[in-house]
């Protein structure tokens, strides 16, 4: 859709692509699929690595398994329309035309939270399909910690009088900087052959 796709064809396409994201949906949380992909997982023969991504495949699974079906394609298709809108928004620097669409999305993500089956709450369940075990209250307690610490220093440091860097924007011919790696490489007693 982003190459040589007929612009007038993407309301027909995007329609298409998530009706077929809704048949890949009923195939992917069909109980008896699921069931086998957990027996897969727990296979004493089966090697680490596969091991991980069914386990990452099932973690990932979770994050949509009791998602109607109907709000799950009225989700990707939201989606699909965005990205076109967006991309003309950013071509033409205008937020305004976007903003109608990320704010739907927006509150398409926080209706379908009702259908996570999790013991987080809000946000929380977002940041636990990418970084396991964090929530908003210890990323909260890391950031506080970043700007009692790391603003000053960053001040301390613009105020410090800035090292002249000039000469890094100066041309080199390659032929002195292939002469200067070579005594380098010497000084540090190494080989090259």
């Amino acid at each position: 859709s982003d190459t040589i796709a007929p612009v007038k064809g993407r309301d027909y396409r995007n329609e298409r692509m998530a009706y077929i994201g809704g048949e890949v949906f009923d195939m992917q949380t069909d109980p008896e699929y699921i069931a086998l992909r957990e027996e897969l997982a727990a296979r004493e023969d089966l090697d680490e690595t596969s091991r991980e991504i069914l386990k990452w495949e099932l973690k990932d699974l979770e994050s949509f398994r009791y998602i109607p079906k109907d709000v799950y394609v009225a989700y990707n298709e939201l989606t699909m329309k965005a990205n076109v809108v967006w991309k003309e928004a950013k071509n033409k620097n205008d937020y305004k035309l976007f903003e109608p669409y990320l704010l739907k999305i927006i509150k398409m993500r926080k209706d379908m939270l009702q259908y996570r089956h999790s013991d987080l709450q809000g946000y929380d369940i977002y940041l636990s399909d990418y970084e396991p075990g964090m929530t908003t209250e210890k990323y909260d307690q890391f950031f506080d910690l970043i700007r009692k610490k790391l603003v000053p220093l960053i001040k301390k440091i613009s105020a410090a009088p800035q090292i002249d860097t000039a000469f890094t924007n100066l041309h080199y011919p390659a032929d002195q900087q292939r002469k200067l790696m070579y005594r380098i490489l010497d000084y540090m007693k190494f080989d090259l052959e």
